[in-house]
């Protein structure tokens, strides 16, 4: 869905609906944040909202087809990158520091618990 969602965002913007270029200061760094904490939250919470995330893909796409927009009047954009690199960072930040179990795995503790067990070990 974020693709597609994303395609149709840059089309809708060739062909002239698109919001005005001052407020993308403000939209892309706004729009992704749903999506963000839609993430963080299923990681940390390990409860998955599929309807949530629906809702949060939809404004990340539209981020995303405004800066694939940016992008294409050159690659070295700041605020697409700084946007990508700062919200890159702080998830990357929190897969690395989450809690781990007791046998060092990345997985969360209960997570196992809250999906059901784990299929049976195949040797």
């Amino acid at each position: 869905m974020l693709y597609p969602v994303a395609l149709m965002t840059v089309l809708a913007a060739r062909s002239g609906a698109r919001w005005p270029e001052s407020l993308d200061q403000r939209l892309l760094w706004l729009l992704p944040i749903p999506a963000v904490l839609d993430f963080l939250g299923d990681l940390l919470s390990g409860r998955h909202r599929p309807a949530r995330q629906v809702l949060a893909t939809v404004a990340l796409a539209i981020a995303m087809g405004v800066a694939w927009l940016r992008l294409q009047d050159g690659l070295g954009d700041g605020l697409v990158w700084s946007v990508v690199a700062t919200y890159g960072l702080a998830c990357l930040f929190v897969v690395w520091a989450r809690p781990r179990t007791a046998d060092g795995r990345g997985e969360l503790a209960g997570h196992e618990a809250h999906l059901g067990a784990s299929p049976p070990d195949r040797r």
